[in-house]
């Protein structure tokens, strides 16, 4: 059994700078950061990474301990569905296998990473398609290798009610299935509550968080 495994190299990826931006301050102390990045060093060791399998679907991920793995995937103000990939069709049939959830998520700023896969005809026809009306201004479709295989990635993104969603999408098709890999990042604005609430973590660390995560992805064969 062979495991392929991601360069941590094929993720320099960026967050789009527009309305979904952190409602954090930019400057950060440089002992505050020195501590942070120590912190994150130790918790990406491979000695701290955890585990979780899917054998139905033949993959895994080695992922860092300061994200939890669900096996369901919780609803939201944009996430109104549970479906197995972001903005599902309703007549989708999928698999919501994992999600690893950033410690310290709340209302305010919630970090996700979400594997769904779906062995329906019409999912695999539709798998490297962004869904219709959400995607980014001026982002193009693009294409990443990932554990071995060549991903389709888009970002797509909502707004309003001072509630925000970003993500950026991976898609692949493999041994007949569509596998959809979802970070999102979501949450509301702390400048709508008296006194005004600070949330958990910018969005910025949130996907570096999960991206660190995505690393850990790999197939069986």
């Amino acid at each position: 059994m062979l495991h392929y495994r991601l360069p941590a190299c094929l993720l320099t990826l960026c967050v789009s700078t527009n309305a979904l931006a952190s409602t954090l301050p930019s400057e950060v102390p440089v002992a505050a950061t020195s501590v942070a990045s120590a912190a994150s060093a130790a918790m990406d060791s491979p000695s701290a990474l955890k585990r979780f399998t899917s054998k139905p679907f033949g993959f895994f991920i080695d992922y860092p301990p300061d994200l939890e793995a669900r096996t369901r995937f919780d609803s939201s103000y944009f996430l109104t569905s549970t479906a197995w990939r972001l903005y599902a069709d309703p007549k989708e049939k999928g698999a919501p296998v994992v999600a690893l959830v950033l410690n310290g998520s709340n209302d305010l700023t919630r970090g996700e990473l979400r594997v769904g896969v779906s062995r329906a005809a019409e999912s695999i026809r539709t798998c490297l398609q962004p869904p219709p009306g959400y995607q980014l201004p001026m982002q193009r479709v693009g294409h990443v290798r990932l554990a071995g295989l060549n991903f389709t990635t888009f970002e797509v993104g909502d707004a309003g009610m001072s509630h925000r969603l970003n993500a950026r999408s991976y898609r692949v098709e493999r041994a007949g299935a569509c596998y959809a890999i979802d970070l999102i990042v979501s949450g509301t604005s702390g400048d709508v509550y008296d006194p005004p609430r600070t949330p958990p973590f910018s969005d910025d660390y949130a996907f570096r968080r999960l991206e660190r995560a995505l690393q850990g992805l790999g197939f069986f064969q």
